[in-house]
């Protein structure tokens, strides 16, 4: 029986960065309170992998922007400040400094 509940399937971690830190800045980029079906898959995974939000502080959170078409947050990890995003896969390419643009969309295209 189905559940039509979204679920995180695949991590393709790019970039030098770990499984765990794609799910954790997904997360800190979510809010349950919405009950958007993608921030709830972020969140559940999470959990599910026992990832937790302690000792980060969020600064500032900015929820879905259908203008925008991505969610994010500035948080701080350790004592340096970070922006966390997520969102459709064209919008955050568009963010991306430095970085082998052609290789991700490859990655989109084989998921």
């Amino acid at each position: 029986m189905t559940q039509n509940k979204l679920t995180v399937s695949e991590i393709v971690p790019l970039n030098g960065h770990t499984t765990e830190e794609v799910i954790l800045y997904g997360y800190l980029a979510s809010e349950e309170s919405d009950n958007d079906p993608i921030d709830l898959a972020f969140i559940n995974q999470a959990r599910n992998m026992n990832i937790k939000r302690e000792g980060i502080i969020m600064k500032d959170f900015r929820g879905f922007n259908p203008a925008k078409r991505r969610t994010g947050a500035t948080v701080s990890i350790n004592g340096e400040d970070i922006i966390v995003t997520k969102g459709a896969v064209e919008t955050i390419l568009i963010l991306c400094r430095n970085q082998d643009n052609g290789s991700i969309k490859e990655k989109e295209e084989e998921i």
